[in-house]
């Protein structure tokens, strides 16, 4: 006998009433029903899939698959800061207070100095509510969530997922997927309130895991991962390769994306960050102290270090946002850096990987006493039909001055800035030529001695939005009044 989780479509099915049937005239019994719609787990022969309608996808509870955790200063939170200046003091405007981040990984060492004063809760464990961490990485990563002295949200709510009891090895989709779906639950008792997930690992692509995180991030939640250090596409990856999660990687306080060495909890040798077009954000990667067993502190390079300073930064994301939605946040954390990637991040070309596909951001935070000059948040500001047009308030400071559009970033024909209203007059039915996409600008200005960018994005589709799913992204150019593919720029190394 064996047991299938199964996802049904619902477009197949008017009601539950006729999943329950479907069922029954099959070879398999229902076991339970989980949070995920449509979403079962299914008891029965080896061949019980065999006639079942309307499966959309299914995957046998057992199938083993290999899961890898990609491997003091506090360098990483000065780099957060918009000064961007190594060195200086990190003292973030937000702290992920009343927020929550769900990280699944490894348990923590709740007892390690850095988490005195955290408030950590041991939320879910795949080993009988043993929640302790043997193999380190789990606590690494915390603390660079809601650690007090090394971590990005450290006063947030750390919900502890113990899913692995070792930095890599074999675990079943059934295991992964219990715990997605105890995750799941348990955000949908507030699901308009957004939350954090964190996942710093990578397996072998899989549509069932992928299309579960896919499924988290529709109900509100923003999932942060790692994208992995084998110099690999993350489109071969769970779950670096989905495209509505943030996946994340590894530079140096340099801003160079390079080959690294020594990676912990994994063995020697060298690695680099993976690549790809789902890859969005970058953070420090390398020498980043962390939160060890000892209960003291090392120093360690990796994809997962980035992706646990990604997580927290979006925790205070949400609590800047607080009206916001789970892609909202993500449109704003990489708009907000995308401008600083552009002209920051540096690639090792010698390495032979492709990283010209990827999109360039770094992340970023509000510091003390940071007071943009716009209220209206980075990100995609409207989505119009070719023929359609808007006026977008962006919220102007009574204190701004010098507010333009950005040099390298310009406005396109049909988009004006009102400078005596504030109001940005988007008008898609200039441009006939214009095709399905996603065209980028940024605005600039000062409120006192600070000069602060926002980048703004508008979606332009001709029949449905649904274009825009795969469209490209494009920067308009003033001298050869044309538009520029964002993924052609590639920064030259250091």
């Amino acid at each position: 006998m064996a047991k299938f989780i199964v996802k049904f479509d619902l477009d197949f099915f008017s009601n539950t009433s006729e999943i329950d049937s479907a069922i029954e005239d099959s070879l398999l019994t229902k076991d339970s029903e989980l949070t995920f719609p449509g979403t079962y787990v299914l008891d029965g022969p080896d061949n019980g899939m065999d006639g079942l309608i309307g499966v959309l996808m299914h995957e046998r509870m057992d199938t083993v698959v290999n899961v890898s955790m990609q491997d003091y200063s506090t360098v990483h939170l000065d780099i957060l800061n918009h000064n961007y200046e190594v060195g200086v003091t990190f003292t973030p405007q937000y702290t992920g207070a009343g927020q929550e981040v769900y990280l699944v990984d490894t348990g923590i060492d709740t007892s390690h100095p850095e988490f005195s004063g955290a408030t950590v809760n041991n939320f879910f464990s795949n080993f009988d509510g043993d929640f302790a961490d043997v193999a380190g990485h789990g606590t690494a990563v915390g603390s660079l969530i809601v650690g007090q002295n090394v971590g990005s949200a450290p006063n947030a709510t750390l919900h502890n997922v113990k899913l692995f009891n070792a930095p890599q090895g074999e675990i079943t989709i059934g295991e992964i997927i219990l715990a997605f779906d105890a995750i799941l639950a348990h955000h949908n008792t507030t699901p308009t309130k957004v939350k954090v997930v964190c996942m710093p690992w990578v397996m072998a692509q899989n549509n069932f895991i992928d299309s579960k995180i896919s499924e988290m991030n529709e109900g509100n939640m923003v999932v942060v991962v790692a994208a992995g250090n084998d110099g690999v596409d993350v489109n071969t990856l769970s779950p670096a390769g989905v495209d509505q999660a943030i996946t994340v990687g590894a530079m140096n306080a340099e801003y160079a994306v390079a080959p690294f060495t020594n990676a912990p909890f994994s063995s020697s040798g060298t690695y680099n960050c993976n690549f790809g077009a789902q890859l969005d954000i970058f953070a420090l990667g390398v020498d980043v102290t962390y939160a060890n067993l000892q209960g003291t502190y090392d120093t360690g390079s990796g994809t997962s270090f980035s992706s646990g300073i990604v997580a927290g930064a979006a925790a205070q994301y949400v609590e800047k946002f607080s009206s916001a939605t789970a892609p909202s946040i993500k449109d704003s954390m990489l708009a907000e850096g995308h401008t600083r990637g552009v002209a920051m991040l540096a690639f090792d070309e010698t390495s032979g990987v492709d990283y010209t596909s990827i999109y360039k951001s770094v992340a970023t935070v509000d510091v003390q006493g940071f007071v943009p000059f716009a209220g209206l948040q980075s990100g995609r500001i409207a989505t119009l039909q070719l023929n359609e047009s808007a006026n977008i308030d962006i919220q102007l400071n009574a204190d701004a001055t010098n507010v333009a559009p950005l040099e390298f970033a310009p406005l396109p024909d049909w988009i004006n800035y009102d400078y005596d209203a504030g109001v940005l007059q988007i008008d898609a039915s200039i441009d006939p030529a214009l095709s399905p996409g996603v065209y980028i600008f940024a605005m600039k200005g000062e409120v006192g001695d600070d000069m602060t960018v926002e980048e703004y994005s508008v979606g332009v589709y001709t029949e449905s939005a649904d274009e825009l799913d795969d469209a490209s992204s494009y920067y308009y150019d003033l001298d050869t009044e044309s538009y520029d593919e964002v993924v052609n720029y590639q920064v030259a190394p250091k």
